[in-house]
C-alpha cells in the first residue's frame, strides 16, 4: 500500500475534483500542471516546485486516480473522484471552521 498523499498530490486532485481533468503543459513559457483553472505551480521561478508537481501527477497515477487520455489530457477515475472530492469536502470543512472561529473571536 503506497503512503498518504503528499500535499501537491492533494491540490492536484482538489482542483480536479469538480471536473476530473489535468493538463500537463509544456510550452516555451515554462511546465505547469492545469487543474480545476489554476496552475500549479502558481508561478515559474523554480524548476525544482515545478518537478514536485510533475512527480505527484505521475504518483496519482501510480495510485490508480489519474490516468492518461490523450495529448496533454489526463483525467480522473472513479477512484480518483472519490478521493478528490472527499478531500474537497475535508478541505471545505476545515475552512468552516476557520472562518466560524473568526467570528467568534472579539
Amino acid at each position: 500500500m503506497m503512503k498518504e498523499l503528499h500535499a501537491e498530490e492533494r491540490e492536484l486532485l482538489i482542483a480536479a475534483a469538480e471536473d476530473g481533468e489535468l493538463y500537463r503543459m509544456v510550452l516555451n513559457e515554462g511546465k505547469w500542471i492545469k487543474a480545476g483553472g489554476q496552475a500549479f505551480p502558481a508561478t515559474q521561478s523554480d524548476p525544482a516546485i515545478t518537478a514536485t508537481y510533475f512527480t505527484a501527477l505521475q504518483k496519482l497515477r501510480q495510485r490508480g486516480y489519474v490516468v492518461y487520455k490523450t495529448g496533454i489530457l489526463y483525467e480522473l477515475t472513479d477512484s480518483g473522484f472519490k478521493k478528490a472530492r472527499e478531500l474537497a469536502a475535508e478541505e471545505k470543512a476545515s475552512q468552516q471552521q476557520v472562518e466560524d472561529l473568526d467570528e467568534a473571536t472579539p
